[in-house]
């Protein structure tokens, strides 16, 4: 192959995997792993572009009702990214979580219900789903 030409047909797999989603494990905040999984799209696929603009139109929408975001203790940037997240799960394992007796399924309701209960899983889903990094091999 010659210098004047870089070949980038080795990226082709890192779309792929953007579209389809990537597993990752959810970790404790000790650092050990807690048995839940998460399927996440990647930023550059349609379902995280789709993402983008149904949070925007969201919360551009909320903005206009006076008093509704001062409901939640979470600040709206957090609400945000874990509205964005929620959008980038495609599954999880187990497919259903329990807390004090109330079940969370990979749906975007109960994921954002679940990232608000424990801000720890909503803020690794998000990091996993904008890192361009967790798609690539090698």
């Amino acid at each position: 192959m010659s210098d004047k030409v870089l070949d980038l047909s080795y990226l082709s797999d890192f779309t792929k995997k953007q579209t389809e989603g990537v597993e990752r494990e959810i970790i404790l905040p000790n650092g050990k792993p807690m048995g839940l999984k998460m399927k996440i799209v990647g930023p550059d696929s349609e379902r995280a572009e789709k993402a983008v603009n149904e949070v925007q139109k969201e919360f551009s929408a909320k903005a206009s009702v006076v008093g509704d975001m001062a409901e939640s203790s979470m600040s709206e940037e957090r609400q945000r990214r874990f509205a964005y997240a929620s959008k980038c799960c495609v599954s999880m394992s187990p497919e259903v979580v329990t807390i004090e007796g109330e079940e969370y399924r990979a749906n975007e309701d109960d994921l954002r219900k679940l990232f608000g209960k424990l801000f720890f899983i909503g803020d690794q889903v998000y990091g996993h789903a904008v890192s361009r990094a967790d798609f690539i091999s090698g």
